[in-house]
């Protein structure tokens, strides 16, 4: 039977992982779905379907984020020192790109780490779980091949 799967949401065994691991089929890469709600919608956190919507996001590995697209708008207008009295007055803990970004990071397993000199504060993207050697090469491939005399880092 014909199930129409994405193959994101199909569990394999490392040697039917490698043989994917040729292709790029678009259904392997993660998925995302961003539902624009009204605002009445989003701040009682109840659609229609919404039961269904989630069952498949959830069957299909599809990270959901719920937002509206309205409130996002007069978000970007406000100055920055009014948008958490406006987030308040509505209930929400923080913006939906907030939350839209969130979930992407951790949906692809990904963080953060910042630099900090004198002139900037740099933010460095890295999949979960990479080692402070292989961070350090984000910034520079040499301090990658480095020993830095930190403990548990050797050449």
């Amino acid at each position: 039977m014909l199930e129409e799967k994405p193959l994101s949401s199909i569990s394999l065994n490392r040697e039917k992982e490698s043989l994917l691991d040729e292709y790029n089929f678009l259904t392997k890469k993660p998925f995302m779905a961003v539902l624009n709600l009204d605002e009445t919608q989003l701040i009682a956190g109840n659609y229609p379907e919404k039961e269904e919507v989630i069952s498949f996001a959830t069957d299909n590995r599809v990270a959901l984020i719920e937002t509206c697209a309205q409130i996002e708008m007069e978000i970007s207008q406000l100055q920055p020192e009014e948008r958490a009295e406006f987030l308040k007055d509505l209930h929400l803990q923080e913006s939906g790109t907030s939350r839209l970004a969130r979930a992407a990071y951790e949906h692809l397993g990904l963080i953060s780490f910042f630099t900090v000199g004198e002139d900037e504060v740099k933010a460095w993207t890295i999949r979960k779980g990479t080692t402070a050697q292989k961070a350090a090469g984000k910034i520079h491939s040499d301090l990658e091949h480095c020993n830095l005399g930190l403990p548990g880092i050797a050449k």
